[in-house]
């Protein structure tokens, strides 16, 4: 799969579950919180915001590893990118919680972390499943 391809797909994965997920969760609402709305909305835009630029990272870093043998810096990119996700959870976790007045965890919590699991899966599938056919062929 090329890269544009794979980006595209990428793209159109993260439309149709962000219309998909947080629609369900806004109709459903399954947490009997006030403001809901902004806990889904928020938790949702956490986990696009952590797992978009290391999707763009990783890719980078997959083109590198597969046009060079240059292992160490296919492992210094993941590992950048891998302390990066993390540092992005906590601060925006962190700053949701003390910077919103009476804020509606649950939601968020529920939200960020259905996002995070299943964009992080689409990354996955996409980058791993798209340079395994070429490092075997």
């Amino acid at each position: 799969m090329s890269s544009p391809e794979r980006h595209r797909l990428f793209a159109l994965g993260v439309g149709g579950l962000t219309l998909l997920v947080p629609g369900l969760l806004l109709l459903g609402h399954p947490f009997d919180e006030a403001r809901h709305v902004l806990g889904t909305l928020t938790g949702w835009g956490l986990a696009l915001a952590v797992i978009a630029p290391s999707y763009a990272l990783m890719a980078r870093c997959l083109r590198a590893e597969v046009e060079s043998s240059h292992g160490q810096r296919f492992f210094k990119i993941w590992a950048g990118s891998t302390m990066g996700r993390m540092l992005a959870v906590i601060v925006g976790v962190v700053l949701f919680a003390l910077c919103v007045e009476a804020p509606p965890l649950f939601s968020f919590l529920l939200a960020f972390f259905l996002g995070y699991t299943l964009l992080t899966g689409l990354e996955v599938l996409l980058l791993v499943g798209g340079t395994a056919g070429r490092r075997h062929a």
